[in-house]
């Protein structure tokens, strides 16, 4: 089930000297639901794929290109902070 669409990303600076570098070209990505975790009405975290996902990184100083295969997608875990 498709939820949303990222039409936007951003890097976070973390603490790598070339930092990866999100390709905002191939955006959007789309986001697809693929589960949770908990039991209802309290869900600890959703699961979700993002396809389309590209990025550059460098690897033992060579620039690399990462793209995402049509047939596969990115996992990711998503859950509330406590404040």
């Amino acid at each position: 089930m498709k939820l949303h669409y990222l039409s936007r990303v951003q890097e976070s600076l973390g603490i790598a000297a070339a930092p990866a570098r999100f390709l905002q070209e191939t955006l959007p990505w789309h986001i697809t639901y693929a589960g949770f975790t908990g039991t209802l009405p309290d869900i600890l975290s959703m699961r979700a794929r993002v396809h389309g996902v590209s990025y550059e990184d460098t690897l033992a100083n060579m620039r690399c290109l990462f793209r995402e295969k049509k047939c596969r997608s990115t996992p990711c875990s998503l859950s509330e902070q406590a404040a």
